[in-house]
């Protein structure tokens, strides 16, 4: 197959950093920062990439490596139990697929809007109150045919790439080393152009590099970071591991792609960032991000209800090109709107192909399937599952949605499968044999007290975040109201006290989310591969002729 091939330099470090980073700048870099109050976020995420970050991410290659195989199968072949956890990644990674789908379908809509004179584009005035019409209308009352199309145009672009092995591969390999400088391009650029308006450094890039002591030693600040940190890397989701299980022997590159990977991926994801705030800070955006703004009482004022939801990074987007329509003319900030949200979009569907592809390599070797029927049935059951978190009008169920998903699938879903495959590396094939394999398998060798942070560093730091993210959750971090709910919402109350910040939804989705990645997980552990069904009845037919043959001969 060609995918060795195409793995045999360096392409393993475009997979790594291209696999979540379009949306991660788009979306949920910008939001987990405002959200946890700025320029701590920066250097708290340095020092974990550091503990944690580069050592999980050396796990997963040292695992696919070491085992030439498949996430679950390299866990398996560590502790036969420790299989279910391979398809439980798997499983959550398709989750996370479906929101990522939904947050690029609405970069498409915005591509289209970019072209139109709808707000905020068009708004030369008040880029900013443009921006709350834009993100007010889009995700309560605009049709969703415009998501919906984006969702279709992103599933059968990832099927028609996915489909041939031959043009598919090499049309990838071309695309992501020419989109992603691209769009690094588009965002120097309308960062340059920023920084010279008023509020661009001051307070945009302020709020951004700037230090604030009591957030750094805020708990929730550390877990959120955690959780973004695991998810720009692309660690947990078991596809780090299969991509490095097909690369020949003899490339030595381990610690090179663990080093290599994170920092593109980072340095891609903090310069959004600085172009994200220099283009809210001259919107006058940066000022709402202020834990001042939200004791005032006035927080109802916001798209949504409060700026805690992800709305931040769609407001700000469309108001710094607002601004930049109002200081350069329509012509320079439409094109630079047009090609962000277009490059953004490609690098999203790029990213998802290099997702798809291991999860269909892996179900082969469950199903009797064609390729391309086994890819058909992914690529259908995707769209389907993306529809609902996609849907904006009247309520804007879809990105509430993709909210609450992405906090059990993050927060719990890929911390849980860190937390196991590092007791898997670490303690049970043991920290000194990973160690001694990474180093056999690379020209940077790692010194021999990296086997406490396999063992006991990075497996802390994750179990913690995990502790976190129940706590958060049991206070009741999302505690918003769901309209024709509330009745529901009342009466569960009533019944039980400590349900007053708890969501419905939020409820019903962690049991929808926790229930199918456990019956789906141990379905396909239970399910022997298709080379060993295969194998039985031959085996039977074996048993039965040297059973005759015994009865026949008396032997």
């Amino acid at each position: 197959m060609c995918i060795g091939m195409q793995l045999r330099k360096t392409s393993i470090i475009l997979v790594a950093f291209g696999i979540t980073a379009a949306v991660s700048l788009l979306w949920n870099w910008p939001f987990k920062v405002a959200e946890i109050g700025g320029g701590p976020s920066v250097l708290m995420y340095l020092i974990l990439l550091l503990v944690i970050g580069i050592p999980v991410v050396l796990v997963e290659l040292a695992l696919g490596s070491w085992s030439k195989s498949s996430f679950p199968k390299s866990l398996k072949m560590i502790n036969s139990k420790l299989e279910f956890f391979g398809w439980f990644a798997l499983v959550n990674t398709f989750w996370l697929l479906t929101g990522l789908c939904a947050i690029l379908s609405w970069s498409a809509s915005f591509a289209y809007y970019s072209l139109s004179r709808f707000y905020p584009l068009s708004n030369w005035l008040y880029p900013l109150s443009g921006a709350f019409d834009f993100a007010n209308y889009f995700f309560n009352y605009a049709s969703p045919l415009f998501p919906l199309i984006g969702l279709a145009i992103i599933w059968g672009s990832i099927f028609l790439l996915l489909m041939s092995d031959k043009w598919g591969p090499r049309i990838r390999s071309i695309a992501i080393k020419t989109v992603f400088p691209a769009l690094a391009i588009v965002m120097a650029i309308t960062l340059a152009l920023t920084i010279s308006f008023a509020g661009g450094i001051d307070p945009g890039l302020n709020f951004y590099l700037g230090f604030n002591p009591q957030v750094f030693l805020n708990g929730s600040s550390w877990r959120t970071i955690i959780t973004i940190l695991f998810f720009n890397l692309g660690a947990g989701l078991g596809i780090l591991s299969f991509y490095t299980s097909k690369i020949p022997e003899g490339q030595n590159k381990l610690t090179t792609f663990a080093l290599i990977a994170p920092l593109l991926g980072t340095g891609l994801i903090f310069l959004a960032g600085m172009t994200f705030f220099s283009m809210s800070g001259t919107s006058g955006l940066t000022y709402l991000f202020s834990p001042n703004f939200f004791t005032m009482g006035i927080t109802s004022l916001l798209p949504m209800g409060i700026l805690g939801y992800p709305a931040a990074p769609f407001i700000g987007w469309q108001a710094g090109f607002a601004t930049i329509i109002r200081s350069m003319g329509p012509t320079i900030g439409k094109s630079l709107a047009l090609l962000f949200y277009t490059l953004t979009l490609i690098a999203g569907i790029l990213g998802l192909t290099l997702i798809i592809e291991p999860i269909k390599e892996t179900l082969k070797t469950k199903f009797e399937l064609s390729p391309r029927k086994l890819l058909a049935a992914l690529i259908a059951t995707g769209f389907i599952a993306s529809i609902p978190l996609t849907l904006t009008s009247t309520s804007p169920w879809g990105y509430n949605l993709t909210s609450l998903s992405n906090w059990w699938v993050e927060g719990f879903g890929l911390t849980i499968v860190i937390i196991v495959e590092l007791i898997a590396a670490g303690w049970i094939w043991g920290a000194e044999n990973a160690v001694g394999y990474i180093n056999n398998n690379s020209r940077i060798r790692i010194p021999k007290w990296f086997k406490w942070i396999i063992k006991i560093v990075a497996p802390a730091v994750a179990v913690i975040a995990l502790a976190a993210a129940v706590y958060d959750t049991i206070k009741g971090y999302v505690f918003n109201s769901w309209g024709f709910l509330t009745p529901l919402i009342t009466s569960c109350q009533t019944l039980a006290p400590w349900y007053t910040r708890l969501n419905f939804v939020f409820l019903l989705l962690v049991a929808v989310w926790l229930a199918s990645n456990i019956i789906t997980a141990a379905v396909l552990t239970r399910r022997k591969p298709k080379e060993e069904e295969k194998s039985k009845p031959k085996k039977r037919k074996r048993e039965q002729r040297k059973k005759c043959l015994k009865e026949y001969t008396g032997h």
